[in-house]
């Protein structure tokens, strides 16, 4: 679901066993690096409808653990021209 053309998506992801876990990060991380526009990328799980912005308000303030699940800009890399804060590169000043 895309959020707008320059804000972000998000993702529903169906783990279907253990070994699943972690593709939801690779899933992220190749959203977030595919425009430079992308500015949000949030995977949910099957239970949740990502339709819904309160099922995803709920997802992330009940299940969300902030220092281990969120992923933060890697420091050099290309930010948006637009966007003060990254002008310098993602992560930069």
């Amino acid at each position: 679901f895309a959020m707008t053309d320059w804000g972000g998506a998000i993702f529903q992801v169906d783990k279907r066993n253990a070994v699943d876990e972690g593709y939801q990060r690779n899933i992220l991380v190749s959203a977030l690096g595919t425009s430079r526009g992308m500015r949000l990328a949030i995977a949910v799980d099957k239970d949740i409808d990502i339709y819904s912005m309160d099922d995803i308000m709920w997802a992330l303030s009940t299940r969300v653990n902030p220092q281990t699940d969120l992923i933060v800009p890697v420091p050099g890399g290309a930010g948006q021209t637009f966007q003060p804060s990254e002008r310098a590169g993602a992560g930069g000043r």
